[in-house]
């Protein structure tokens, strides 16, 4: 058995410096075991066992723990996906509508990443100055590279006319993108009911023509992707179901049989630049070309350049933006077409439109105004009796 005051002793004496021997035999005569002695002085003899760190190895070892968490965080870094980039876009297919009526809205979402997320889409549709609401729907749709998602929202009996816009939010992941549309609701024309006649029935007068606003002499846009007609006096142009160049990938559509709406992202330029060499020769090709490029942003500075290339004012018609679309039809105002003023929105040009039609009557040389002096001249002789 260990005898721990034994070795106590011992070492303390070999620290004052005495010999191993002498110590032994101290303790020999003391009375003690001569193993235990040889023990004590075995374990006293042995250096103690100290952990010693020197400042070198401190520093190699913080590199190594420093370095650890560098390689796990690159890592984390190298394999966590980016957050993908979404391009989205909103097209109304009817820019004036009716109480009660249907809003047709197709929004058009994009990406350069192949990796599919969810998205939520949630279409409001508000007051665009008081911002109050007034109806609301939503929808998911998983998104690529590229989806399209369209909606006919029913608008109430009994919203107010004025101007209205449509608010597409769309969410994923963490992040989301806004567009909106404006859209404005029209007077409803509300028809007289006339009282039960039981005397004897008068005929019926024609219409006048305040009651039945005369159409165009065309309404053709000339693109074959919209169905044109004529609604009390108004061209009314209605994008084509299952018609290539509708803007629309449908059933039966895919990349190789309709690239035009189902085709990546194009280059928008290009596109455009192919349209103006065509409008001279084929203006509907050229109207095919633009209906393409689907968003509002890039098809509308399209058709108002084939209607400039091509002269013919009915392109201006497909831009979809009211304000670029009388922009485009005053060109023709300007340029002697007095046709257009019919077709404008906003007040101001149609005022200057119609304005600029009257001064174009008036005598503008000296032979024009000697002329007009001798048929006023003549009208108003007196013939003899």
């Amino acid at each position: 058995m260990v005898n721990s005051s034994l070795n106590e002793y011992v070492r303390a004496q070999l620290q004052h410096g005495y010999q191993p021997m002498a110590i032994r035999t101290a303790l020999l005569q003391a009375g003690y075991n001569p193993q235990d002695i040889d023990f004590a002085l075995r374990m006293a003899a042995q250096p103690s066992r100290r952990i010693e760190i020197s400042g070198r190895n401190l520093a190699i070892a913080l590199v190594g723990i420093l370095a650890i968490a560098l390689l796990v965080f690159a890592g984390f870094i190298l394999f966590t996906p980016a957050a993908k980039d979404i391009q989205l876009s909103l097209r109304i297919g009817q820019t004036e509508l009716n109480p009660g009526g249907d809003l047709s809205v197709t929004a058009t979402l994009s990406s350069a990443q192949k990796r599919t997320v969810p998205v939520e889409l949630s279409y409001v549709v508000v007051e665009k100055f008081t911002r109050k609401t007034i109806t609301s729907r939503s929808d998911s749709i998983d998104l690529g590279l590229n989806a399209i998602n369209t909606q006919n929202i029913p608008l109430p009996e009994a919203i107010s006319p004025g101007d209205y816009e449509v608010r597409l939010t769309a969410k994923y992941e963490s992040l989301s993108r806004i567009q909106s549309a404006s859209f404005t609701v029209q007077q409803p024309v509300v028809e007289e009911v006339q009282p039960q006649v039981t005397e004897e029935l008068k005929p019926i007068e024609a219409p006048t023509e305040e009651e039945t606003p005369e159409c165009p002499p065309s309404c053709d846009d000339l693109n074959p992707a919209t169905d044109d007609s004529c609604v009390r006096g108004a061209c009314v142009h209605v994008m084509k179901k299952n018609f290539c160049g509708n803007g629309e990938c449908e059933e039966g559509e895919n990349k190789l049989l309709c690239p035009a709406d189902c085709g990546a992202v194009q280059d928008k330029e290009a596109v455009k630049q192919e349209a103006i060499n065509r409008a001279m020769s084929d203006p509907e090709k050229a109207a095919m070309l633009c209906s393409g490029l689907i968003i509002p942003e890039a098809a509308d500075p399209c058709f108002a350049a084939i209607a400039n290339a091509s002269k013919k004012s009915a392109l201006c018609l497909n831009i979809q933006d009211l304000r670029a679309r009388d922009n485009c039809l005053m060109e023709f105002a300007f340029s002697g077409d007095y046709t257009v003023c019919d077709q404008l929105n906003n007040g101001y040009f149609i005022t200057s439109c119609q304005s600029l039609a009257r001064f174009s009557s008036f005598p503008t040389t000296q032979e024009e105004i000697d002329q007009e002096i001798k048929q006023a001249s003549e009208s108003a002789e007196i013939p003899a009796g």
